[in-house]
């Protein structure tokens, strides 16, 4: 059994035209002249769509921050990577590579390639076995809980600065980090994206801000925490 077979098979899906498929698994810089980049592009744009209409029909009395944080749960890199690592989508890439979050964009890459071999029902059939499977907590957005933390204690706004940018086009690795003027906490964080690395950011200056001894911003967090919860 050929490795695309195999993974048809794991996928539960059958390509009518493998090309979808082998573009998806084929990485920048493998010579090929193409890479998955594009139908990664378009599969975010669908697993949005899908994880996006199916959890504001589920819960229809939530407000926009529940389903926001809810959303994020379901498409961010790290969720995304552990589906795609319980796949073993690294055996079947055209090229190895050290970067494991590459997985979770390969996963969206196929997510694309299915949506044009055969539409948004099969697309949305695969997102419903392998993503929409697990029942998830809201994702808090520490960006925003942080500002508005930040915004309510000093009257001031969390700045964020790349101190570090490394590694290859396909693969970087972004280190930032998170202060507030005129104050000593700072944040750091690292991630495969400059958003992902000031979200670090922003939970680490988060947890500096509540573990000092500043009983207002303990306060605060605890008025605006509702705000991310679930409804009752």
């Amino acid at each position: 059994m050929s490795d695309l077979k195999l993974l048809q098979e794991k996928l539960g899906y059958q390509f009518t035209n493998s090309q979808f498929l082998q573009q998806a698994l084929t990485l920048p810089g493998s010579g090929s002249g193409v890479s998955y980049e594009r139908l990664e592009f378009l599969g975010d744009l669908v697993l949005d769509l899908v994880v996006g209409l199916k959890i504001f029909r589920q819960f229809p009395e939530a407000g926009e921050s529940f389903l926001s944080n809810l959303k994020a749960s379901y498409v961010n890199r790290h969720f995304l990577y552990n589906v795609a690592a319980k796949l073993h989508l690294q055996k079947f890439l055209s090229i190895s590579t050290g970067s494991p979050f590459l997985l979770a964009d390969v996963l969206e890459a196929l997510i694309g390639a299915i949506f044009l071999d055969s539409g948004l029902k099969a697309a949305t059939s695969f997102i419903d076995r392998f993503i929409m499977n697990k029942k998830m907590q809201p994702l808090v957005d520490y960006k925003n809980l942080v500002a508005t933390v930040v915004r309510t204690a000093y009257r001031k706004e969390v700045s964020y600065q790349i101190k570090k940018c490394s590694g290859l086009p396909h693969q970087p690795r972004f280190v930032v980090r998170a202060w507030i003027e005129g104050k000593r906490n700072v944040g750091n964080g690292a991630g495969p994206s400059r958003k992902e690395a000031e979200i670090m950011a922003a939970r680490d200056l988060l947890k500096k801000l509540l573990t000092s001894r500043n009983i207002s911003v303990k306060t605060i967090a605890r008025k605006i925490r509702k705000k991310f919860l679930p409804p009752s």
